[in-house]
């Protein structure tokens, strides 16, 4: 995918595809509209694709389907094939811009405690330059390497593991074990499995479809493999709500409420509102995840710098004593 990742520009180009379209406006003009002001090279690739796609005479989501996750490919297509193009490229705008919103949020909480990180491992490293004579510039590179590398690393293992997890069930599982981020990341993964449930329905699939596209889009292994059993026993002559509660991946309130939905005619509208209900939850849980997160780290740095200062302090005391006993001689 060459389609930048970042929340932010994805929101603002669903945002404008969206306000394109609703006005009228058919793809190939909002292509070639979006194609012009645009500066990333990737988003004009992007649209490039696109507009060659529909000249060979593909699909809206066919044309993008290399730049598209599976939820975005999911939504599109089930929009284009219910007439509802519009509304799926809004529906996709609203989740990457409180996306976005939280992430700001998560990374202005990150700073303090990695301003701290910073102060407790290059202070000491400074002190200790000038005590003893090495290059200051080079202890404090060495430090800035240290912290740096430390949370590269921690960065490329929680990838790797996030990538692991959308196949493996044993480590989607394990994912979902850890206090606070663990449910903030299943509560996220539900948003996107109602968001693409939604729009199968609205646009009259079959519900056993919109089952497994839904699985695909959560990245989440248990998710998608409990959505795949459930769509077998809906193309077996179950119920949707029914094959939901049969699965322990999925939260017992939210089938129930999809099998009342079921039973009333309402699940268009029911899961429209629970993709509302549990993207909003997602959202306030990995900010509160961060801040709780942030706290455990911050206490970590603050024992980090006692160490150090009291590394310090034995440093000058035995240096004192050698002092002392070398006027005694």
């Amino acid at each position: 995918m060459n389609f930048p990742a970042k929340p932010k520009i994805r929101a603002q180009f669903f945002r404008e595809l969206a306000q394109l379209t609703a006005s009228g406006i058919s793809v190939v003009q909002a292509g070639q509209v979006l194609g012009q002001h645009w500066r990333g090279k990737e988003v004009r690739a992007a649209v490039g694709e696109m507009e060659r796609g529909l000249a060979a005479g593909g699909t809206i989501a066919g044309a993008l389907a290399p730049e598209l996750t599976p939820m975005e490919f999911s939504i599109i297509d089930s929009a284009e094939r219910g007439g509802k193009l519009a509304q799926g490229f809004r529906h996709l705008e609203e989740y990457y811009h409180l996306l976005d919103q939280t992430w700001d949020r998560v990374r202005s909480a990150l700073l303090y405690p990695i301003f701290m990180l910073h102060a407790a491992v290059l202070l000491p490293a400074l002190v200790s330059a000038v005590t003893s004579g090495e290059n200051v510039l080079l202890a404090l590179l060495r430090g800035l390497l240290m912290i740096w590398g430390l949370l590269a690393l921690l960065v490329l293992a929680g990838r790797t593991v996030g990538r692991m997890a959308e196949t493996v069930p044993a480590v989607d599982r394990l994912l979902g074990w850890i206090p606070l981020l663990g449910s903030a990341r299943k509560t996220l993964a539900l948003a996107r499995w109602h968001a693409v449930l939604h729009f199968n329905i609205a646009s009259s699939q079959r519900i056993s479809e919109g089952l497994r596209q839904a699985g695909a889009a959560t990245a989440s292994s248990s998710l998608r493999e409990a959505s795949d059993r459930a769509a077998r026993a809906v193309d077996d002559g179950a119920e949707l709500g029914n094959a939901l509660i049969a699965e322990s991946a999925f939260p017992k309130d939210m089938a129930s409420a999809l099998a009342s939905a079921e039973f009333s005619g309402n699940l268009d509208t029911e899961t429209q509102r629970l993709y509302r209900e549990t993207v909003a939850a997602a959202a306030t849980r990995l900010e509160t995840s961060t801040k709780r997160l942030c706290g455990v780290f911050y206490a970590l740095v603050v024992l980090i710098t006692a160490v150090q200062i009291l590394r310090m302090a034995g440093g000058y005391v035995g240096q004192y004593e050698k002092a002392l006993k070398d006027l005694d001689l």
